[in-house]
């Protein structure tokens, strides 16, 4: 009985380690039945998985790769066998909404979708507990760069390629208190699919 992470960019790191088992635990999810996987540490093109389009700030899903990354995932899921997904990355939100405009973790957070079978629950990646972005995240996401203009002097200022970003880890306000509640709620999804809780 696996419960699949899907971690962004960043990922649940060490730093974050013990305040994720502790979230679980509160859910009444026990960390020896999650399974992380990363698109970003993935055999898929890791430069591409994020694109822009229009006037939006913020990158999206690639839907060039929507077709491979859901072959990616279906091999995940065929050596896990999870009993339920859970998803914080933005760029896989296009297995489960192809409106690249309303795939966003905004929109999608806390909905509970199906991906093969089986329940696909969006939720925010695990910086999302902070209100500031710490530094070391800001590196860990960017190659040791932790400002942006740093990064575009060593990519290049002018770049036309859609899809390389500087990246930001994900803050929001009440963060801590919304993953808990989409971790609770994958508690009971779970409960109520399996008949027990993990």
């Amino acid at each position: 009985m696996t419960i699949l992470v899907l971690e962004d960019k960043l990922g649940i790191t060490a730093g974050y380690a013990g305040i994720w088992r502790s979230m679980l635990y509160d859910a009444g999810l026990s960390d020896q039945f999650v399974r992380q996987v990363s698109a970003w540490r993935s055999s898929l093109p890791a430069q591409q998985l994020l694109t822009r389009k229009g006037n939006r700030k913020s990158p999206g899903f690639n839907p060039a790769l929507v077709s491979h990354e859901a072959a990616w995932l279906r091999s995940v899921i065929q050596q896990v066998k999870p009993i339920a997904i859970l998803c914080m990355d933005v760029a896989l939100l296009g297995l489960v909404e192809p409106e690249w405009d309303v795939a966003i973790i905004d929109n999608l957070r806390g909905g509970v979708y199906v991906f093969d079978s089986i329940p696909f629950l969006v939720t925010v990646p695990i910086s999302a507990i902070h209100t500031q972005k710490k530094p070391k995240d800001i590196r860990a996401m960017n190659e040791g760069f932790e400002s942006e203009a740093e990064w575009n002097a060593a990519h290049g200022e002018e770049m036309e390629d859609e899809t390389e970003f500087f990246f930001e880890p994900y803050t929001i306000p009440y963060g801590r208190w919304i993953l808990g509640a989409d971790l609770r709620k994958l508690a009971r999804i779970i409960e109520k699919t399996q008949g027990r809780r993990v």
